[in-house]
């Protein structure tokens, strides 16, 4: 949408301008910004380090009777096991994962945001926070590097 929103405003523009209007910036919903990394820093740095928590999903105690039956017969409970929390964004689901016993070996919470990664590393020092992209996976594919 928000490439349609500037072909027209380049339709409109003189031969050496582009004006894009409030309207058209308006109508651009933050949901169409989401793919955008530099939308997330901003989002988060205006946050800052003491933002709510957000849960895109739902929060653990809603997840616990559905997901901890399935996380158990995987074997997350196990000593050694480790749990990836791609996306965490500013959410305490991979810590809450980790209170619960899940992840023994570690909870990893990755985000395309240094600085969501850095603010929640701060507020929850006991727990890991990475930057990585969702899109590439770098540190999933390099887990078994991670000391346990």
């Amino acid at each position: 949408m928000l490439g349609e929103l500037i072909q027209a405003a380049k339709a409109r523009a003189q031969p050496d301008e582009l004006v894009i209007s409030s309207e058209d910036v308006s109508m651009v919903s933050p949901r169409d910004q989401y793919g955008s990394p530099d939308y997330w820093e901003a989002r988060y740095q205006v946050d800052g380090a003491e933002g709510q928590v957000f849960e895109w999903l739902s929060d653990w105690a809603y997840l616990a009777p559905s997901l901890a039956p399935v996380l158990t017969s995987v074997g997350a409970h196990d000593d050694l096991s480790r749990v990836l929390h791609v996306g965490a964004g500013n959410s305490t689901l991979g810590i809450d994962l980790w209170k619960a016993g899940f992840g023994r070996g570690g909870v990893v919470n990755t985000d395309i945001s240094e600085t969501v990664c850095s603010q929640m590393g701060q507020r929850f020092r006991d727990a890991i926070f990475v930057r990585d992209d969702a899109l590439d996976m770098q540190l999933a594919r390099s887990l078994t590097a991670l000391p346990p």
